[in-house]
């Protein structure tokens, strides 16, 4: 789990420029950047699917994915697939791969989260929490979820659990970091990566934040990892 965590943030989002980036032979000519910001106010999460999608599983999504990003790179060419040079095609394979990396990510952050919990112990949790958000008064006793889970989260240790978080982590980090660089969300978008609007990592950003908490607030009320508290309490503060 840590080495496929590792190996598939995409980190070349923060990095990728265009070939020739002065000149930004892959913008179109007749939109100028004002108009593309104001167009773009919607962004588009690089791990969400069209409604479309929803019932097919993650590899016909990023097949999909791909063959959409492809379609898009040729009509953004005013010569289509003329016009293709081996750059361009070399970007749009790298465009495919850090898609794909995408996904993988937020795959993983829900496996995790599937793996210590379970699905229904994690839909329940979120349930009873957001109903006591809601009321005026919160009562902890409210938001205890039965332990009787059928995840693995008794089977793990404090110090596999501390591994996973540090994933967690280090995706929500990644995650909110290119959400917070506009400037490279929309070099990225001009370059038509994903779609015709700004990507962003929202989903990866939340969710991984989600399933850290869980894990932590789960420990901190563990009578049985007393003495993994201090540290949880550490990472819970910061």
């Amino acid at each position: 789990m840590l080495d496929i965590f590792k190996t598939t943030i995409p980190h070349a989002l923060l990095t990728w420029r265009p070939a020739g980036a002065e000149g930004d032979p892959m913008t179109p000519q007749d939109i100028s950047d004002r108009q593309l910001d104001s167009i773009s106010q919607k962004s588009v999460d690089i791990q969400s699917h069209s409604e479309d999608q929803h019932s097919i599983n993650s590899a016909e999504r990023v097949a999909m994915e791909t063959r959409r990003q492809s379609q898009y790179s040729t009509g953004i060419y005013e010569d289509g697939p003329r016009n293709r040079t081996p750059i361009k095609i070399q970007e749009q394979r790298l465009f495919s791969a850090l898609l794909i990396k995408c996904v993988v990510q937020l795959e993983l952050i829900q496996t995790i989260d599937n793996m210590v919990f379970f699905p229904a112990t994690s839909r329940k949790e979120d349930a009873e929490n957001l109903a006591a958000a809601q009321r005026d008064s919160l009562d902890a006793a409210d938001i205890l979820v039965d332990t009787q889970d059928q995840g693995m989260y008794r089977y793990l240790t404090s110090e596999q659990l501390f591994k996973l978080l540090d994933c967690l982590l280090e995706s929500h980090r990644f995650a909110k970091a290119f959400n917070a660089n506009n400037e490279q969300r929309t070099t990225l978008w001009k370059a038509g990566f994903k779609g015709k609007s700004k990507p962003n990592l929202l989903k990866q950003e939340t969710s991984s934040l989600a399933c850290g908490l869980r894990i932590l607030f789960r420990m901190y009320t563990d009578d049985s990892r007393q003495t993994a508290w201090e540290e949880v309490q550490r990472r819970l503060l910061k």
